[in-house]
C-alpha cells in the first residue's frame, strides 16, 4: 500500500499466487480497479542451458537463458527483449565471500555488484551517458546515490525498513523513502505497508 504525506491511501497492490501464475491486482483509494495483470512463466532445458521466457497476460514479454558451471561457481544469462534483442549479459561467480556480478546493457551501460555473506548489496550502475547511480542495502534499507556525468551527487534516495515493524518471520512491513538534494535536508516521499499472508 502507498499513502500520500498526509496518511491517505494513495494505491494498493494485491498479488493472487494462483496455479500457473501470479496475479498482481493494483486499486486506488477508492477501491476501483486501476490495472490486472496475470505473469507466467514457461521454463525449459536445452543443451545444458536453462530458458525461461515470461508472458504478462498471454504475450511473451522477455526471454533469459542461464548456464551454470556444476559446482555452482559460475553463471552466465542472458536477457531478451520480446522481439529476440538481447537487452543485457549477466556474469556471476559465487564463493564463500559472497556473489559478484557484472552486467553488460545493449546501450552501453554495466552495472557491477556484490553481495556478502551477511546480505549485504553493493551495486554501481554506469549509464551510456555518463550518469552513475551507486546503491547499497542491507536487511534495514536501501540508500542509492545519483551523481551528473561530472561525477557531483545529484540525488540520493533513502528507504529505511523499521525494526519494529516487522511480522514474525522477520520481513519488514513498513519502510519510509526519503529524497535528499545537495545542501538540504531530507524529505519525506512516501511510506509503504505492506502484508505477507503466510500458509504454513
Amino acid at each position: 500500500m502507498i499513502y500520500t504525506l498526509d496518511g491517505k491511501l494513495k494505491e494498493r497492490t494485491a498479488y493472487q499466487y494462483e496455479t500457473g501464475g501470479t496475479r498482481k491486482l493494483t486499486y486506488d483509494r477508492s477501491g476501483q480497479l486501476l490495472d490486472e495483470k496475470f505473469q507466467t512463466e514457461k521454463v525449459e532445458q536445452s543443451n545444458g542451458d536453462v530458458i525461461t521466457q515470461t508472458f504478462v497476460n498471454g504475450k511473451l514479454k522477455s526471454r533469459a537463458t542461464s548456464h551454470t558451471t556444476a559446482d555452482g561457481s559460475h553463471t552466465e544469462n542472458i536477457y531478451y527483449s520480446s522481439e529476440g534483442l538481447v537487452i543485457s549479459r549477466q556474469v556471476r561467480e559465487t564463493g564463500s565471500a559472497g556473489v559478484s556480478s557484472a552486467i553488460a546493457f545493449s546501450d552501453g551501460g554495466s552495472t557491477v555488484g556484490s553481495k556478502d555473506a551477511t546480505g549485504n548489496v553493493a551495486q554501481i550502475r554506469e549509464e551510456s551517458n555518463g550518469k552513475r547511480m551507486v546503491t547499497t542495502s542491507s536487511a534495514n534499507g536501501r540508500k542509492i546515490e545519483y551523481y551528473n556525468p561530472d561525477g557531483t551527487l545529484r540525488m540520493t534516495l533513502t528507504t529505511n525498513y523499521s525494526e519494529n515493524d516487522r511480522d514474525k518471520h522477520g520481513n519488514w512491513t513498513r519502510a519510509t523513502q526519503y529524497t535528499t538534494l545537495p545542501n538540504s535536508e531530507p524529505r519525506i516521499n512516501s511510506v509503504t505497508t505492506r502484508k505477507i499472508s503466510y500458509y504454513e
